[in-house]
């Protein structure tokens, strides 16, 4: 089945690739040594993704809680839709919530532990912060970053990066009215599995 792996205009087609956490046991006891465990690999899920974002997050100076585990408000809660598609994107959002961990902030922040007398930093500097902290877990970009104007209204910059069956989509908009930054990873293996007429659900 053909993949939206790095379309920006998928919001599931996105994600982040965690790698696999290699945990070896050691065998002990009185006298002879015992022999070594086998090795057992814990691929990285969920959880994990979750942890690297928030420690990515924090070390921006940010709220690390705002990272949430599944889509958080996207793409919308069953007693918010109207439509026949709205319900059906909802409780496909619903079904897809282990697959996902998103990360959204509105506002430039001040740092913990500022007094909050400088001017704040620029929600694009912090999101830079986040994703190096990111590459220095091991997540790889997939495509240069990029930023385009949006008329003569601002700016959109989008980067992409992957690790081990996880690919994540961070996004800036910056106009004079309206500053956003999100960040969505997804497990590729659990988008792979969707059927074409759920994948269109995502489209614009």
């Amino acid at each position: 089945m053909q993949s939206s792996r790095t379309g920006t205009g998928r919001a599931a087609a996105v994600a982040l690739a965690v790698g696999a956490v290699v945990v070896t046991g050691c065998g002990g006891g009185a006298g002879a040594s015992a022999p070594p465990s086998p090795s057992v690999t814990v691929p990285f899920g969920q959880k994990a993704v979750v942890q690297e974002m928030r420690a990515a997050v924090a070390a921006a100076g940010l709220r690390e809680e705002e990272v949430e585990a599944g889509f958080g408000r996207a793409p919308g809660r069953l007693a918010d839709a109207d439509t026949e598609r709205e319900r059906a994107v909802a409780a496909l959002g619903k079904r897809l919530a282990p697959c996902a961990v998103v990360w959204s902030t509105t506002d430039a922040q001040e740092p913990h532990g500022s007094a909050g007398t400088g001017a704040p930093a620029g929600m694009r500097r912090q999101l830079d912060v986040v994703l190096s902290a990111l590459a220095a877990r091991g997540w790889k970009e997939t495509v240069p970053s990029r930023e385009t104007p949006i008329g003569d209204k601002g700016t959109y910059f989008v980067a992409s990066y992957k690790k081990e069956g996880w690919f994540l989509h961070a996004g800036h908009t910056d106009t004079s009215w309206f500053d956003l930054v999100k960040v969505v990873a997804t497990e590729e293996a659990c988008l792979d599995r969707l059927a074409d007429e759920e994948r269109a659900l995502f489209e614009d």
